[in-house]
């Protein structure tokens, strides 16, 4: 290979010399096999084989014999080169063995040797023998089928992973047996290497991977895990058309579990919570920690509906389960959801989610508070009801304003529309009176190449008022906030463009989940 390499460029064609050197490294046993058809098939007739041992069969003629001399005959007689071979096959670093056809062996190097502990003498002129050899299958059972009878009867390689028992010594290896074709009957060359230390390398390195992506007191993932998947997670609704939701938990009052009972008490909550949120994980979701006491599950393919009522469970299951630090009493978790909205970034669905957890929080704890379910765009306009249908049925101008009644006074309604110019880094343009003017980034629908393609620069202007709204239960006036909502591009030429209508739907969907917000159509609609 370093020859083909060499002549790379000049006698030989670069890219052929790096697929054949490729073939040869997703199939070795080609080369292998190669190499046994030279040494056994391909030499001179009155050449020795690799064994320094003449054919089987095969007769001299007194002249060849004197003009050969001192050639071996099948007799026995030890040629020159004999040991020159015996030696270059002791020096290989895998084990080589040769059998005939019938398996019997004839050929077996100080390297296999060392592996099982049987010496050349002792297995040349025998057949393979797996139990003699103590060689078991990867689970330390007995091999039904020998490998060596295998590829003898299939005429193929066979290759297997297996271990060698020697003493209280258990070593693994590769098993390759290639057959051996020639007039005189043939046999099989067997290559056995030892992968102890690649397995070894292989295992470090799953346990700096566990270490690296884990937490320690837990064993859950951690915080860098959990920001890659939810990464991967937002590509692959955004490519996929599909959806997730994250919840985040934080445990109430972990600061007084520690000062109180001590900090032993506090990691015994932490674990037994951790169990807890594994216990309703499915295989497709992620459980970790995240900080401190606060807790992150994505919910693959699960909408905002669904996640709420698995928090939910969660919540129930935590509050009743005993610890024994606490003298067994149990802990509350506060959970905030939110489901993936089409524009999201990870950044904005994590935030809202945690806008959503300091929701619950000031609510007094120990509750799931969800926000929003977003809009998808896998739904036909025909079958979306009221204001969707709506949004896309009118005209140009009439699309552009929205009426939005979210259930809270207006000085609550303000701090939710914080948290939506926040995690959408939305640019405050103007603020008069009741009268918001931002400039916000948003994303269309489109399947372009880059991102930035379906991006558009849209234009808000929001009036908000308070005023008294539908009667509740109790027959009491309910305080509510009344926003007016124009959404414009900034540049007219976008006003043509197709990615208008899904760069509205997504901002305004995202603010009527951030205000909690139902749409209100005009009487005249």
């Amino acid at each position: 290979m370093q020859e083909l390499f060499r002549g790379s460029g000049t006698q030989f064609d670069p890219e052929l010399t790096r697929d054949f050197a490729t073939m040869l490294e997703r199939r070795p046993e080609l080369l292998h096999s190669s190499v046994v058809n030279r040494w056994l098939q391909q030499l001179d007739a009155n050449s020795p084989n690799f064994l320094g041992m003449m054919r089987s069969g095969q007769h001299v003629s007194t002249a060849d014999a004197d003009a050969a001399k001192p050639a071996a005959t099948w007799q026995g007689e030890t040629p020159a080169v004999l040991p020159f071979y015996q030696a270059l096959g002791d020096q290989l670093r895998d084990g080589v063995a040769f059998t005939d056809c019938e398996g019997q062996v004839t050929f077996w190097n100080e390297t296999l040797a060392r592996m099982t502990g049987v010496a050349s003498e002792a297995m040349v002129g025998r057949h393979w023998d797996a139990d003699t050899l103590g060689m078991v299958d990867e689970s330390g059972n007995e091999s039904a089928v020998c490998p060596v009878a295998d590829s003898l009867r299939l005429q193929t390689t066979v290759t297997r992973t297996m271990k060698i028992v020697h003493g209280s010594v258990s070593r693994d290896v590769l098993l390759q047996v290639s057959p051996v074709s020639d007039p005189y009957g043939g046999g099989a060359l067997v290559l056995v290497r030892d992968m102890s230390d690649r397995n070894k390398l292989q295992s470090q390195i799953q346990t700096l991977h566990k270490k690296a992506t884990s937490d320690p007191l837990t064993g859950i993932a951690n915080r860098a895990e959990f920001d890659s998947r939810l990464v991967r997670a937002t590509a692959d609704a955004k490519k996929n058309n599909s959806t997730f939701s994250l919840i985040i938990c934080d445990i109430d009052h972990f600061k007084s579990v520690n000062d109180v009972h001590g900090h032993p008490a506090g990691d015994e909550a932490l674990v037994q919570f951790a169990r807890v949120l594994e216990s309703h994980a499915r295989d497709e979701d992620l459980v970790a920690r995240y900080g401190g006491e606060e807790f992150v599950f994505l919910a693959i393919n699960s909408d905002n509906a669904t996640a709420a009522r698995r928090a939910e469970q969660i919540r129930k299951a935590i509050e009743v389960t005993p610890l024994d630090g606490l003298n067994g009493e149990s802990v509350t978790v506060s959970f905030g959801v939110t489901e993936y909205q089409t524009g999201d970034a990870a950044e904005t669905i994590l935030a809202r989610s945690d806008r959503a957890l300091l929701q619950a929080k000031e609510n007094g704890r120990n509750r799931v508070v969800q926000l929003g379910t977003g809009i998808h765009q896998d739904e036909e306009v025909e079958s979306r009801p009221g204001w969707f249908r709506w949004l896309t049925s009118k005209s140009e101008d009439e699309n552009s304003e929205f009426h939005l009644v979210t259930p809270v006074p207006t000085d609550l309604a303000v701090e939710k529309l914080r948290g939506f110019i926040s995690d959408h880094r939305a640019e405050i343009i103007q603020v008069t009176g009741n009268v918001v003017s931002l400039r916000i980034v948003a994303q269309g629908g489109g399947k372009g190449r880059r991102a930035s393609d379906h991006q558009m620069m849209l234009h808000l202007l929001i009036h908000l008022n308070e005023g008294q709204g539908r009667r509740n239960r109790n027959d009491n006036s309910v305080t509510q906030t009344s926003l007016r909502v124009t959404i414009q591009p900034v540049r007219n030429r976008d006003r043509r463009s197709r990615d208008l209508t899904p760069c509205v739907r997504e901002v305004l969907g995202s603010l009527k989940s951030y205000l909690m917000a139902e749409m209100v159509q005009n009487s005249e609609d």
